[in-house]
Order: structure tokens, then sequence, then C-alpha cells
């Protein structure tokens, strides 16, 4: 029995019509979504054993646990500054110079500094219609069916080229993506990293982890070095944190991946619609079509899309 049979289905009799199919179906794919972000990606980007710590017996009868230790909203969810300002910035660090989109649309690149001498085909930079061809082949992106997909950059300091200085008319005088991310930090007020890792519990980075030093005398001053080693900027802070051991570069570091993962899984939570407060115990049944895909309960984003394109 595929997806589409079983939305049609209520308790084994009654069939889902018009609005009502519509909006089972829409909420299917949500709670996918939803427990792929906690699952799939959260595991991946943050670390299992965060993911865990906020999330506690998932096999119990009545459903996990939410326990967050630093994301507690006093009325409703919210986006914390710390988390759209710094932390879930860390994908920037991640984009490539270039991508593949299908077997024949290859080596394209993210940006270009003159949009217009290279055309349509010449760069990913957006605000335009797409040309036609350009179809995503999602196992180019992801692993399915054994594909071997292009890997994103490992989270580190230092941006790809295409990003170090974005091409014009993106609606702002800076064209420094990371000037203009240090820049949104200070208008905003964010606390160092070392505040919120002392916050956190946790012994922040020495001076030598940070590296800073390497930027004297090519763009800092000795006593600009120190002063910035001993209060970092949040955003430089969680990428170099996740550059050195023992992530290198793989995942987020213990300050970073606490927030994004509290973030994401506490706004779940606070959803009134989300699966983890309708209904707690809910798994993902498996993707069946001619074929299974994922197993119940272990679905990934991966799984999606190969059913979603087959």
């Amino acid at each position: 029995m595929n997806q589409i049979e079983r939305l049609k289905l209520d308790d084994g009799t009654q069939k889902f019509t018009g609005r009502r199919l519509f909006e089972e179906s829409r909420r299917w794919v949500r709670w996918h979504y939803q427990w792929m972000v906690v699952h799939d990606f959260l595991k991946r980007v943050c670390g299992a054993a965060v993911v865990d710590s906020i999330l506690k017996n998932e096999s119990a009868p009545t459903g996990p646990t939410v326990e967050l230790q630093f994301y507690q909203p006093r009325e409703q969810p919210f986006m914390p500054i710390e988390f759209s300002a710094a932390a879930f910035r860390f994908g920037h660090s991640m984009i490539r110079a270039s991508y593949d989109l299908n077997d024949i649309v290859v080596d394209i690149p993210t940006f270009v500094d003159d949009p217009a001498a290279a055309g349509a085909f010449g760069h990913l930079g957006g605000f335009r219609r797409l040309p036609e061809g350009w179809t995503i082949k999602w196992s180019k992106f992801v692993s399915i069916g054994g594909s071997t997909p292009q890997l994103s950059r490992k989270l580190n300091t230092r941006l790809t080229k295409p990003l170090q200085l974005l091409p014009p008319g993106l609606g702002t005088p800076r064209r420094e993506l990371a000037v203009l991310n240090l820049l949104r930090g200070k208008a905003r007020s964010l606390p160092t990293g070392q505040s919120v890792a002392r916050k956190m519990g946790i012994t922040p980075l020495t001076a030598q982890q940070l590296g800073l030093g390497a930027f004297v005398p090519q763009t800092l001053t000795a006593a600009q070095a120190a002063e910035l080693s001993a209060d970092t900027p949040l955003w430089y802070y969680i990428l170099k944190e996740a550059e050195i051991a023992p992530q290198r570069g793989a995942r987020l570091g213990p300050v970073g991946g606490r927030i994004v993962a509290e973030v994401l899984i506490g706004l779940l939570d606070g959803d009134p619609t989300s699966y983890l407060r309708m209904e707690p115990t809910w798994k993902p049944p498996g993707l069946v079509g001619e074929t299974p895909i994922g197993q119940p309960g272990d679905i990934t984003l991966a799984d999606l899309l190969h059913f979603a394109t087959r």
C-alpha cells in the first residue's frame, strides 16, 4: 500500500477527500521533515550526544521528554539572536565554490563578480528565472542508491572564495560576507563566545586554539588579536570551535551544537502542530512504494528525496 492510499484511509474504513486529504498529506510531509531535522540533520551537525541529552527517553510509552537547559521561552517560542545572527550561520563556511546540478550542468560557480558578463548559465546567483535544464539531480547532493554526492566543505573559519566578496547588487554597500556577519553581531550586541561558553559551564577556547595571532600583522595588530582572543565574536568562535579537535570540521562544537540543537528542538516542542506536541510517540512509518525505502522510525533526507523523485 503506497502513502497516498494510506492517507485516503481513516481507521481502515473512511476515506479522506478534498481539503481533509490535502491537510493530512501536508501534515504527513511536515512531520517527516521535522523528524529528519531532529534525527538526521541535528545528529549529523550537532552530534547524537547533544540531541539525546535534549530529547530523552524516546522509547517511553508516552513519548520523549524534552529537557532544555538554556532555550526556555517564557511565553511564545522565538528565535534567539545568538541562533539567527551567529550559530546558524555556520552553513556559510560549508558552501562550495561551485556545484554540479546534474550530469550535464556541472561546475557552476556559486557567485561571480560580474553576473551580467557571466550570463544566465554562468553562476548560481538568485533573483532570476533559472535556465531550462537546471533540474537538480538529488543524488549529486545526497547519497541515493549508492551515489557519491558532492560533499560540503568542512566547518571552519575560512569562507570559499565566491563568498569572501559577494557580487554587487545584493542590497548592501559592503560585500565581504564575513564582515557583514561580524557587523550584524556587533549591531545586535551579541555576547562573546567566551561569555556564552562560561554560561553553559564549558571551558572557553584558549587564545592558542582561537588562532587569531595568525592574522598579525596582515589584518590585526598584536593588541587587537589579544583583545579579540579574550572577547571573541560569537560567529567566529563557533566556527573555530567546530574547526579544531575533536570535531575537526565534521560537526559543531559544544557551544554551537548546544545552541542549534536546543533552539530547533525547542521550537518543535513549542509548536502545537508538531509531532512532538500532537503525537509524541509518532515515528515515520517508512516510505512505501514499489520497494520499501528506509526503515520504520528511521527516515533520512536521502530516503525522502529518493521516494519523491524516482
